[in-house]
């Protein structure tokens, strides 16, 4: 694609550049090769604007940045001055890959809590209803049996619409996509706008990044503005609610699911999964807990919305998988994503509803991240658990003993907690003295196979600790 097709709507080139070839587009100087465009971002570590001589090295064919200064230094060289390089290295990335966003239905969620699951459960429901469906999101990225691993909720940008193109060249007509609240901050998704979307929830989470909750609300509140066809609202949670009460600015149709929503329901739980009843319309699912029948709930009212009926329906939620969400990887033993107070209090609560003899409860909170949320979390377990072995998640560069003697700091009865630093020690820990009627919860880590322990990212999972020790028992 010529340079000058590719930024024409945002950038006055000279002739004798915009005619040129560009053969990739790429943030990270090491990427560089010849004839790339190299986009200088500056980022949270590091600025891209201090590679900008590398880039050149490399043979790029041309710099976008946004800083006066950089522009200035290199004066001589094609560097291009714009007023967003962020935000114009979404649009050249969508243009680059085709706009493959026009030619797919794309399904968006976001929220705190819930977009995992929901857009699992959107994603294994339009599959087996016959109509190919692609997934972006937390856990994994692509199509059914030709899934990778995902590194980040939603990805950079070049990688959103790189992996929006192979998604379209299978030959999927849908998207369901998890958009979380850096992805749309940062533009990662702009220029795409969605066909459908749906806010789960809001509880204080990222505030390092956001600092306050009028900004996390303000930046997830973007998709709906994005949203083309039908925005889906949890009014039982009070920012939803705020959020419904705006519905009259929004350019598309809003409704709202809950307890007593627009799709109103209703769940009764036993030990093998939910049955829940929506708009007065019974729908099943092996998912267990509260939390769980929202998520149905929302995957359900969007598919209505989509023009499904219920017919359609009221089986295509059984027998879904959803790694590291409340996933029994031994009998009473659940490994779950659960790292705020607000959703380890609902996997509690769904696994108190099991009516175990007791809940031994394994977690801790990760560092550089969130530490006002850290005695919250500590209270929520001491509230709902029998046991508390207190561990630790991804310290990063945090001291393990710091984080975890703030989680202490929201718990009274000290008596039910053991601290045991090393996180698999701490599982094995729980799992010797559980008894064959108890629960053991092992949370904040979910699906991840590894831990981050100051700059180094080491292969850790929970889930093979739980196989480990119950096939050498």
């Amino acid at each position: 694609m010529k340079l000058g097709e590719l930024l024409r709507e945002v950038a006055q080139l000279p002739s004798e550049l915009a005619w040129k070839e560009v053969k990739g587009i790429t943030d990270n100087s090491k990427e560089v090769k010849a004839n790339f465009l190299f986009f200088a971002i500056k980022g949270f570590k590091t600025d891209g604007n201090a590679y900008i001589e590398e880039a050149f090295n490399k043979g790029a064919l041309a710099v976008v940045t946004d800083s006066q200064r950089a522009f200035k230094t290199y004066k001589n060289r094609n560097v291009i001055l714009v007023k967003n390089a962020r935000k114009l290295l979404s649009f050249a990335a969508a243009k680059f890959f085709g706009n493959p966003h026009k030619s797919l239905r794309l399904i968006g969620v976001t929220g705190t809590n819930g977009k995992t699951t929901t857009t699992f459960v959107l994603y294994h429901a339009l599959n087996r209803l016959g109509t190919l469906t692609g997934i972006i999101g937390t856990v994994k990225k692509g199509i059914p049996q030709k899934e990778t691993a995902s590194v980040r909720t939603t990805p950079s940008s070049i990688e959103f619409f790189k992996t929006l193109k192979e998604i379209k060249e299978a030959g999927a007509e849908n998207v369901v996509i998890e958009v979380s609240s850096h992805g749309l901050e940062l533009y990662r998704t702009y220029p795409a706008e969605f066909d459908y979307s749906c806010f789960t929830n809001l509880s204080p989470e990222h505030l390092d990044f956001h600092v306050n909750m009028e900004n996390y609300l303000t930046a997830k509140e973007k998709l709906l503005f994005r949203t083309k066809n039908t925005v889906l609202i949890n009014t039982d949670d009070k920012y939803g609610s705020f959020l419904y009460g705006l519905k009259g600015i929004f350019s598309c149709k809003t409704l709202s699911y809950g307890k007593d929503g627009d799709f109103a329901f209703s769940f009764i739980q036993n030990r093998n999964g939910l049955t829940i009843t929506i708009n007065g319309e019974t729908v099943r699912t092996n998912l267990k807990g509260e939390f769980n029948a929202y998520n149905v709930a929302a995957a359900y009212s969007i598919l209505r919305c989509m023009g499904y009926r219920h017919e359609d329906l009221k089986n295509v939620f059984l027998d879904i998988y959803v790694p590291g969400r409340l996933e029994e990887v031994a009998p009473n033993v659940f490994v779950d994503y659960a790292h705020t107070p607000d959703a380890l209090e609902k996997v509690l609560k769904a696994l108190r509803e099991l009516k175990p003899s007791k809940i031994i409860t394994v977690f801790g909170c990760g560092g550089d991240r969130d530490r006002e949320k850290r005695p919250l979390m500590g209270k929520v377990a001491e509230r709902f658990s029998d046991k508390i072995v207190i561990t630790s998640d991804n310290p990063r560069n945090e001291d393990p003993e710091k984080i975890i003697a703030e989680i202490l700091e929201g718990i009274e009865e000290k008596e039910k907690v053991e601290i045991v630093p090393d996180r698999k020690e701490a599982i094995l820990k729980a799992l010797k003295v559980k008894e064959p009627n108890d629960v053991v919860l092992i949370a904040g880590k979910g699906h991840e196979n590894y831990q981050i322990v100051g700059d180094k990212v080491i292969h850790f999972s929970d889930s093979e600790v739980v196989r480990g020790f119950y096939e050498s028992v």
